[in-house]
């Protein structure tokens, strides 16, 4: 799990070096994606213009990468620059775009194999139309000429209040879809509620996040949303590793 930007997301903010092909992730007979995305372009490519793209100059790719799901250590370590020692995790790499004129564009692949595919671990007292779907979560990160890790970059906005909305591209084996709600009271002084609202297809999808934060008497609520509906205005950044904790 990686904090981003004050807020919990599952992130893929690492590079991969002496990564295998991936066989089991192919381009051809691609599967649906939602014709409404405003953020994927001809169905299956993802543009992306970075904000302030002089401070990334030293990326020259941008890797799709997904977490292995047996993390088998020591098989192939995963390099972030300046780090003390790689983490022990392994992860795949979907596809891979050229850095240029700041920014990336990338071609959204199709899974073959479910073996790298996951079953949703999702509140039970959410309504799931498919409880045996599978999925794979994804990350962008720029790499340098020398394999290493340099930036996660994210689909994203931030108010100056603190309120995050951000887009999460998520391939899954079969239509579903996600409502409900759940909350969790930790204490008198902060309350977590969470609302689903998800009509997903077979294949590629984005996921879109959004929170809040208020004050009420001394309490602090904060309020998530997990949404299919596209959310405007989000824009792709960049982080360094020094902004990532585990």
């Amino acid at each position: 799990m990686i904090r981003t930007f004050g807020v919990s997301l599952l992130v893929i903010a690492f590079a991969i070096t002496g990564c295998n092909s991936s066989s089991e992730l192919q381009n051809d007979e691609k599967e649906n994606i939602p014709q409404d995305n405003p953020y994927i372009e001809d169905d299956y490519f993802i543009n992306a213009k970075v904000e302030d793209a002089s401070k990334y100059s030293d990326v020259v790719s941008v890797i799709l990468t997904a977490p292995h799901p047996y993390n088998p250590c020591g098989v192939e370590y995963i390099l972030i620059e300046g780090a003390e020692s790689p983490p022990c995790d392994e992860y795949i790499e979907l596809a891979r775009g050229e850095w240029k004129d700041g920014g990336f564009t990338i071609e959204l692949p199709k899974t073959k194999e479910t073996d790298y595919l996951e079953p949703l671990n999702l509140p039970p007292t959410l309504s799931i139309s498919n409880k045996n779907v599978k999925f794979k979560d994804s990350g962008f990160i720029g790499m340098n000429k020398d394999g290493f890790g340099l930036y996660g970059f994210y689909l994203m906005k931030q108010s100056v209040e603190g309120d995050v909305s951000r887009a999460i591209f998520r391939y899954i084996d079969s239509d579903v879809t996600i409502s409900g709600n759940h909350q969790i009271v930790y204490s008198s002084t902060y309350e977590l509620s969470v609302t689903y609202s998800i009509d997903l297809k077979k294949g590629w999808n984005v996921w879109y996040y959004s929170s809040s934060i208020s004050r009420v008497d001394g309490k602090i609520i904060v309020v998530e949303q997990w949404s299919s509906t596209p959310v405007s205005g989000l824009k792709w950044y960049g982080q360094s590793p020094s902004g990532w904790t585990r």
